[in-house]
């Protein structure tokens, strides 16, 4: 065991060494290792006042919100339960979850094992991530002495080298979080493919509405409600597969709910909408495909069914996603990733097994043309292997009607966006209209910067607040980047009476979002300044005060918050013209684009617009601050543009 210090952190080292690549950038690597094996120790922090672990323990409970989901589907004759449980978070024990969930701590002891991303603030900023491939998976593991690194190969085989984490400093954390993700994507060979084009428009799932009892009757009634809302694709959920036991029996339908099959689905999705894309698990079913009656290479699993091998399973793939195909479907949901972690076997090691399944499936659906939303796939067995991702869900499963969930959620989606970002687009889940939080909900998603599809009851939609999401042809005026938090980031919002501040670009505005979303429901009082973002002179429009005011960047907007209040400020850089852009929807700033000088409006609507001797380009004349009425196409700026 030997002492190895990078920049303001001191390790421990076994099996290891730091090799630093750039001044603020080190790798932890390999030496020599058997199995699994403790790679380093993070034994001292300088002037660590916190931080924040991503770690992969289900430290809340899944079934603490099982009633909710059972009460919302259109067959549900529940009472839907009380709004606010007051559950605890973390709790001091979890077993290993599909999901991350941040965790604050003050001590490096109190870092939860199975942690992906350790943020932490000291003297500096500090990021720790580990790393993972074919050979073994590394995880972050609670110690008494400290995290400790760990690589985990699932065989008795020896290992030399190879980079095992990166760790980055820097006096900003959000630039040292840039930094240490693109060194994460170098070292992993990522090459994310962007957010597809169906998903950059209003959508649909139907797994709230109807769970796995879904039928083709179902999906027919929402296809022609939700249809005339704007949305423009869905997804058929779980609940249409031939099963028996959970094992996956062929790749044909449950003739009893879809008696015309798949192709008789994609034609109902596609008569009123443009996409159609359906439900598949990664290993067949929840506990893999049946081996009497689907004769492919497999690796037993230890519930009665295989899963695809990791050397020979591609035919499987290749062959169920052919016939997904030539059903007339466009998208694929490859949910229960995290299997393979439960899976592993054969001759393989824990990142062979992993990787193989992985590559295979997505080799399939990639060559075949399909766009693909990955879920369950936040563990090191999955993500790391998505070499090539599109759009991947962000956190646990979106719960109805649950106040708890729904400050979990937020703050679990947030955070982990901070990580899962450098993987693909985070999908922040679908929600609906019709929920009690539904207004906090659907802004959530609209400024997310990933898809946004509702999972209602056909006929139970919010028509106004549906509207708010979507142009009037379907598209998403999508953010430009991600909703990350900003402000104290190493405050617990669950736990303290810190808001949660969340922020996202567009179009050259910042869009900003401020909740309290704090376990007991106090009220909070609090500021903003727009210097907390970097930004100068501003205009401030509060979305749904409809405030607008002229700000310095020392000024502080004040504001006071109830039980799941929220307030949502879209800043505009102060110029001689600056425009807020369609308030009919939530990300205003992207119904423009620039035309030069002057914005030229997406879509007809209420355009919001502050600045002197302002004109439109059919001759009327703006002042200050005013809301002009505009089609698609208007050109509204400086008079002299114009």
């Amino acid at each position: 065991m030997t002492d190895q210090d990078f920049g303001g952190l001191k390790f421990q080292l076994e099996n290891s060494r730091i090799v630093n690549v750039e001044p603020e950038v080190a790798y932890i690597s390999l030496i020599r290792g058997r199995s699994d094996t403790k790679l380093a120790t993070l034994v001292d922090v300088e002037g660590l006042e916190g931080g924040v672990a991503l770690t992969n323990l289900d430290l809340l409970g899944w079934e603490n919100f099982t009633e909710y989901t059972n009460s919302a589907p259109a067959w549900s004759t529940s009472p839907i339960p009380a709004p606010f449980k007051r559950l605890a978070y973390p709790r001091n024990e979890g077993r290993p979850s599909p999901w991350l969930h941040p965790v604050f701590f003050r001590k490096l002891p109190q870092v939860p094992s199975f942690t992906q991303l350790l943020l932490l603030k000291g003297a500096k900023f500090h990021v720790w991530v580990p790393i993972s491939d074919e050979r073994g998976i590394s995880r972050v593991m609670r110690e008494e002495d400290g995290p400790s690194l760990h690589l985990q190969v699932g065989k008795d085989v020896e290992l030399e080298g190879g980079v095992r984490a990166v760790v980055c400093e820097g006096n900003d954390l959000r630039e040292t979080l840039e930094l240490c993700g693109n060194h994460v994507k170098l070292v992993l060979g990522l090459r994310s493919s962007g957010m597809p084009h169906p998903l950059k428009f209003l959508g649909w799932c139907s797994w709230n509405a109807f769970l796995q009892r879904v039928s083709l009757k179902d999906v027919k009634d929402a296809v022609d409600k939700l249809s005339s809302l704007g949305v423009k694709w869905a997804i058929l959920d779980d609940g249409w597969e031939d099963v028996k036991e959970r094992r996956l029996r062929s790749f044909g339908t449950d003739e009893s709910k879809f008696p015309g099959g798949l192709k008789e689905a994609a034609e109902v999705i596609k008569s009123k909408m443009s996409w159609a894309g359906v439900w598949i698990a990664t290993n067949g079913y929840w506990n893999g495909f049946d081996p009497e009656t689907l004769s492919y290479k497999g690796v037993e699993n230890g519930r009665g069914g295989l899963t695809p091998d990791p050397a020979e399973g591609f035919p499987f793939y290749l062959d169920y996603f052919r016939k997904v195909k030539r059903a007339g479907f466009d998208l694929v949901k490859l949910d229960n990733q995290s299997s393979l972690a439960l899976d592993f076997g054969g001759p393989y090691t824990r990142g062979e097994f992993a990787s193989g399944v992985e590559v295979e499936a997505h080799g399939a659906l990639y060559g075949l043309g399909l766009d693909v939303i990955d879920c369950m796939s936040q563990l090191p067995e999955n993500i790391h292997f998505l070499y090539r991702a599109q759009v991947i869900r962000n956190s646990m499963d979106y719960v109805p009607n649950s106040g708890d969930a729904t400050k979990l959620h937020a703050i679990f989606n947030v955070y982990n966006a901070l990580f899962t970002r450098w993987f693909g687009t985070p999908d922040f889940d679908m929600f609906m209209s019709h929920d009690r939080f539904s207004t906090f909900h659907a802004l959530l998603r609209a400024i997310s910067g990933g898809p946004v599809y509702l999972t209602d009851v056909p006929g139970r939609s919010d028509p106004q607040l549906v509207s708010k999401l979507r142009l009037s042809d379907g598209r998403l005026p999508l953010p430009d980047g991600v909703l990350t938090p900003f402000g104290d980031v190493f405050r617990d919002p669950y736990n303290s009476t810190n808001p949660l501040k969340a922020f996202n670009v567009a179009n050259g505005s910042h869009l900003v979002l401020i909740a309290n979303v704090n376990r007991e429901g106090v009220e909070e009082e609090g500021s903003f300044s727009v210097g907390e973002l970097g930004l100068g002179n501003s205009v401030v429009y509060d979305y749904f005060s409809e405030e607008v005011r002229e700000v310095s960047p020392e000024e502080k907007l004040a504001f006071r918050l109830g039980e799941l209040q929220f307030k949502y400020f879209i800043v505009v850089p102060k110029r001689e013209f600056s425009p807020v852009g369609l308030v009919n929807v939530f990300v205003s700033p992207k119904g423009f684009a620039w035309g030069g000088n002057v914005a030229v409006a997406e879509d007809e609507g209420e355009f919001l617009v502050h600045g002197e001797e302002l004109c439109t380009d059919d001759g009327r004349k703006v002042d200050g601050t005013s809301k002009v009425r505009v089609r698609r196409g208007s050109r509204i700026g400086p008079c002299g543009y114009l």
